[in-house]
C-alpha cells in the first residue's frame, strides 16, 4: 500500500511541476510578446509623428500651389519649384500603425492585465478614427498626378540627385 501512496504522490507531483513548468513558460512568452508591444506602440508614435510632418508638408506645398495658380504672370524661372509643390500637395500615406504583435497578443488571450488591454484599445481606437479620415485618396491627387507628364517626377528625381550630390 505504501508503494502507491509514493507512486500517487509521485505522480501528482509530477503533474504539479509540468503544470508550473507550462504556467511559467506561457508567462514568459506573455512577457517577451508585451516587451515586443512595447516596441510596435513606440514605432507606431515614430510613424505617426513623420507621417504628421508629412502632412504639414504636403500642406504647405498645396497653399504655395493655391498661390502659384492664382500667379497670373506664369512659373518664369520657378517651374520646377512649382511643379514639385504641385507634386508634394498630391503625396498621400496611410496613417495606420502596425497592430500584428497587439493582434498575436489577444489571439492568446492576452495580456493578462486588463488595464493594458483598455490603454491600447484606446490608443488604437484613436488611430483607427484617424485612418478613416485618410483612407479615401483625394481626388486632387488623382488629377493632378494625370496632368504631370510621367518624365516630369524621373527628372525631378535625377535634378535632386544631382543637387544632394554637390551639397
Amino acid at each position: 500500500m505504501s508503494i502507491f501512496i509514493i507512486v500517487v504522490v509521485g505522480v501528482f507531483i509530477g503533474i504539479q511541476v509540468a503544470n508550473w513548468n507550462e504556467a511559467q513558460a506561457f508567462n514568459d512568452r506573455e512577457t517577451k510578446l508585451l516587451i515586443e508591444l512595447k516596441r510596435e506602440i513606440e514605432a507606431g508614435i515614430n510613424t505617426t509623428s513623420q507621417k504628421a510632418d508629412n502632412y504639414r508638408q504636403v500642406l504647405a506645398a498645396a497653399k504655395r500651389s493655391l498661390v502659384a495658380i492664382s500667379n497670373e504672370e506664369g512659373c518664369k524661372a520657378e517651374c520646377w519649384r512649382i511643379l514639385v509643390d504641385f507634386m508634394h500637395a498630391s503625396q498621400w500615406v496611410s496613417v495606420r500603425v502596425d497592430r500584428s504583435i497587439y493582434d498575436e497578443l489577444r489571439r492568446l488571450g492576452l495580456p493578462s492585465n486588463r488595464s493594458i488591454i483598455d490603454s491600447i484599445e484606446v490608443i488604437l481606437a484613436q488611430n483607427e478614427g484617424n485612418a478613416i479620415i485618410f483612407d479615401d485618396k483625394p481626388i486632387y491627387r488623382a488629377k493632378i498626378r494625370q496632368l504631370i507628364p510621367f518624365d516630369c517626377p524621373r527628372i525631378l528625381l535625377v535634378k535632386l540627385l544631382y543637387i544632394f550630390r554637390w551639397c
